[in-house]
């Protein structure tokens, strides 16, 4: 998976750097249209790639299986249903109504980071 996100990323790296003028507005406005879209799933495949790669180091560490915020285990469903997750669920749950509470405005990215490794 990991080698498949980094063949797309430079796929698409390489898609978004070109630039064909075309005259004709409606062709224009779709091919817009796609590269917003390809630029988008671009920045999640980039963040999946991180959160592999993040695994990866926690695997090598010892500490994966453990929340990086409680220390406690994760549990087998939460592995098995999100093998990069970093949380817990209960704490995971915690961050999502800890973001549904914020003002969109004040919002970053919801995605899970480590607050504290143990």
């Amino acid at each position: 998976m990991r080698s498949q996100l980094y063949e797309t990323l430079d796929a698409t790296g390489q898609y978004l750097r070109q630039r064909d003028l075309v005259a004709d507005k409606f062709p224009r406005a779709s091919q817009e249209e796609s590269r917003w879209l390809r630029s988008h799933l671009r920045e999640r495949d980039s963040a999946d790639l991180g959160e592999i790669e993040a695994a990866l180091r926690r695997l090598n560490e010892g500490s994966y299986g453990w929340c990086c915020e409680t220390g406690e285990r994760k549990g087998l469903h939460r592995l098995l249903a999100r093998p990069t997750a970093c949380l817990c669920t209960e704490a995971q749950e915690r961050r999502e109504h800890r973001f549904r509470l914020q003002p969109p405005h004040a919002r970053d990215d919801h995605r899970e980071e480590p607050i504290q490794a143990f």
